[in-house]
């Protein structure tokens, strides 16, 4: 053979190879979540750099509201994800809302068919890397906070998360006080968002980051009240509308409160700010739903721990992306995206 059939020889095997690479990395992914202003937001991003990628994106959405068990019959009755399909080797990736329900889905405690014993299946699924469950939080979370908190936030929070960095030291202290402050100091930039009255809700107020249940929830709050006094006045809005909220837990617990006061804080143009395990949930209503998904619902909801504040205050309108902002948002979300289904996928993460 001569010389320029062995270079042409060798160019079409480099060739196969790629194709080969490329089909193997070229997995088909479906996205599972629950609506919400955030997503309708993002998720076009999401399948457009995926499908750039080679992956063939299905989606199944639920409107925002959608309640748990009317998603888990549909997950499971109509096999929204086969047996087939996870033979193929598609990958699944949820949002938080839907990460147990898609997890304990028939299809999926049921893979692969071959193997008998359920812990077996657990770890050979957990081999397999089928699903990233919440990671569409997580996603969004990065992203969300890279473009209005900055990379240096994002590194401290992985530093933290990494065990780099006490999760309740002063560093981690530091972070969340910036962080919330300058999330309050945008939404208080539009003169509308300006609150009549600010709740501060002190159940469960100490139960994520900075506290960690290492102070009462009492203290929590007046900190809070204390940062959010802070921004209320470099921004020169009258913090003589924050009010620290003082249900009593026994009373809670004993669900022998009165509702009224519902009635009171659910007013347009207040503010509501607690933990998102709180007051919000389901588990302090009588109706089961909680003041966060009632129907009825007027005032604004604002979650902590500051990931969730970010991501409610968007939701809630209180935060919107300009066109420039929308332009960088995303191209945060695909290179993220390209870091963790592209070719930089890095042997699945160095195997973790």
């Amino acid at each position: 053979m001569g010389k320029e059939g062995k270079i042409e020889k060798e160019s079409l095997e480099k060739e196969k190879e790629g194709k080969m690479e490329k089909e193997k990395q070229s997995y088909p992914i479906a996205l599972i979540y629950r609506e919400n202003d955030l997503y309708k937001e993002m998720i076009p991003q999401v399948v457009k750099t995926l499908e750039s990628l080679g992956h063939e994106v299905k989606i199944q959405n639920f409107p925002a509201g959608t309640e748990w068990e009317k998603m888990k019959e549909q997950i499971d009755e109509n096999k929204i994800i086969t047996s087939e399909e996870l033979e193929s080797g598609m990958k699944i990736i949820t949002d938080g809302t839907l990460s147990e329900t898609v997890s304990d889905s028939k299809t999926l405690a049921t893979f692969p068919p071959n193997v008998e014993d359920r812990e077996a299946r657990w770890i050979a699924r957990r081999e397999m890397k089928i699903l990233k469950a919440g990671y569409l939080d997580k996603l969004f979370d990065k992203a969300t906070a890279t473009m209005f908190l900055g990379k240096d936030y994002v590194k401290s929070v992985e530093k933290i998360k990494n065990y780099e960095v006490s999760s309740d030291g002063q560093e981690s202290f530091e972070l969340c006080e910036k962080s919330f402050k300058a999330i309050i100091e945008r939404i208080l930039e539009d003169k509308e968002n300006h609150p009549h009255k600010a709740y501060i809700m002190p159940i469960s107020i100490n139960g994520h980051l900075p506290f960690n249940k290492k102070i009462e929830e009492r203290e929590a709050a007046e900190l809070l009240q204390k940062w959010l006094k802070g921004s209320f006045d470099k921004t020169k809005v009258d913090a003589e509308c924050i009010i620290d909220y003082d249900f009593s837990r026994q009373a809670l617990e004993a669900r022998d409160w009165d509702f009224r006061i519902t009635e009171e804080i659910n007013q347009e143009g207040n503010w509501v700010i607690g933990n998102r395990h709180g007051i919000f949930n389901a588990e302090w209503s009588e109706d089961g739903k909680g003041l966060l998904y009632d129907p009825e619902r007027k005032a604004k909801v604002l979650q902590m721990p500051v990931p969730s504040m970010l991501e409610s205050a968007i939701n809630e309108g209180l935060i919107s992306f300009s066109k420039e902002e929308k332009e960088k948002l995303n191209n945060i979300l695909t290179t993220i995206l390209k870091e963790d289904f592209g070719e930089e996928e890095k042997e699945e993460k160095e195997e973790e």
